[in-house]
């Protein structure tokens, strides 16, 4: 009945999306400028090429395109049951691999796949090993366990040993293990080191090309806005061809990779980590520092070099595009109602809208200094979905509309929320919750 019922809701949004064509549609007002490109709509086809028919794990959290595999994200669940990862081809929708929580990675010699973080934002993600798209991996968070009950269900360290904690890059096309690498050693529990590694635990920030940023610190602090030095045990940089720990930062709490640059929570000179730093990311050297109060919350987006700083100002919450190559501010602060930002991590952030006003704020990485512009969205846009190859997905809980940079639609209004896009896909989640699809463009 499930699957009859997901099958009538995905066919209800191919229908809408034959109707419409996915052409343009009224939809915001955008700022009125001189010379626009062309608009250019979104061509979505209109049959799904795959989705949650096929590919079942629970409660999508993430699709991410690779050059010819897909890899899906679950919630952790348990028991450990269902596939909470999954590399999906994507010409075909078959699951080539998958792992669930907890599952016993292929050629990992007792590493299992450790999904139990992802509600802090600790997911897998696609890298590109030097920034070749032809060798790609997965890299994700692994443990092992000293657990021996068959059905997995030991509390964890109830051994008498502390669970081994680390990141393991995995093969896309096969889900095999290439490299692993542990941060946080098994210890006895009756060691002297058992005290300093009890309680400690890991978050991946992070991953490109550049590298991969894991914090380390303590599990009640990890992401404690306020949190000291002495919780934060320190940023970590892995090299992704070699999973080779390349520096190692005390007293710095990572938050975004750059363009080159580790944005960090550094030291002020007291005891709690505040101000803003850039660590760069082949030697793990503070190039420079940036005063900002709580800086796990100060970083919006980030665009190539260009990052966006929310700050508190006694007139209230400003906004700063700053360089993250020097430090440097780009232009004056200026006020802000936004509640959120969205980036693709290369070109464009967007930030926008706030309770009683529909417009959003672009930031676009290229020309030097960035551009900026507006526009408004209209009213049934109340939330940012999803940023992606110059476009931005605006809707409600229960719809979804995109509009390119200029503030004009390039789809019709659709029955789903945007999930992720590069310029092959674009993955819907229907509204209701009962499935979700990717679709190619035509």
């Amino acid at each position: 009945m499930l699957l009859d019922a997901r099958r009538r809701v995905l066919a209800l949004l191919s229908a809408l999306l034959a109707l419409g064509g996915c052409t343009a549609a009224i939809g915001g007002t955008a700022t009125p400028a001189v010379n626009l490109p062309p608009l250019v709509p979104l061509r979505i086809g209109t049959q799904p090429a795959w989705g949650s028919d096929t590919v079942a794990v629970p409660g999508l959290e993430s699709v991410q395109f690779g050059t010819d595999t897909a890899i899906v994200l679950g919630s952790a669940t348990w028991p450990a049951a269902d596939a909470a990862i999954a590399g999906v081809d994507l010409a075909t929708g078959a699951v080539r691999w998958s792992y669930p929580d907890f599952g016993e990675l292929a050629g990992g010699d007792g590493a299992t796949y450790d999904a139990g973080s992802v509600a802090r934002g600790d997911l897998a993600r696609i890298v590109s090993v030097a920034g070749d798209p032809a060798d790609q991996i997965v890299v994700a968070s692994y443990l092992a366990t000293a657990c021996t009950d068959d059905t997995g269900l030991c509390p964890p360290s109830s051994q008498g040993v502390t669970d081994e904690q680390g990141i393991v890059a995995l093969n896309l096309a096969d889900g095999s293990v290439r490299w692993k690498t542990p941060l946080i050693p098994a210890v006895p529990s009756g060691s002297a080191e058992a005290d300093t590694y009890r309680g400690r635990e890991q978050l991946l920030i992070d991953a490109g090309a550049d590298g991969i940023v894991v914090v380390v610190g303590d599990g009640t602090e990890l992401l404690a806005i306020d949190a000291s030095a002495a919780d934060i045990i320190g940023t970590a940089l892995l090299d992704p061809s070699t999973g080779t720990v390349r520096w190692e930062v005390p007293g710095t709490r990572g938050l975004r990779l750059a363009a080159g640059t580790v944005l960090a929570a550094v030291a002020n000179g007291g005891p709690t980590i505040k101000n803003l730093g850039g660590l760069d990311v082949e030697t793990g050297e503070q190039r420079w520092a940036f005063e900002a109060s709580f800086p796990a919350e100060t970083v919006w987006g980030v665009a190539g070099e260009t990052a966006l700083l929310l700050l508190q100002r006694e007139q209230g919450p400003v906004v700063q595009e700053l360089n993250t190559a020097d430090g440097s501010p780009v232009g004056e602060a200026t006020t802000t109602t936004a509640t959120s930002c969205l980036d693709d991590r290369t070109s464009m952030i967007v930030c926008g809208p706030s309770v009683g006003d529909r417009t959003v704020q672009v930031w676009t990485a290229e020309p030097q200094p960035p551009a900026t512009s507006a526009f408004g969205l209209p009213a049934t846009a109340v939330l940012l979905q999803l940023v992606a190859e110059g476009t931005v997905f605006a809707g409600s809980g229960s719809a979804t509309q995109a509009f390119d940079v200029h503030g004009r639609a390039v789809s019709d209004v659709l029955p789903a929320t945007a999930v992720s896009m590069d310029d092959r896909y674009l993955a819907l989640e229907t509204t209701d919750g009962s499935g979700w699809a990717v679709y190619p463009f035509r």
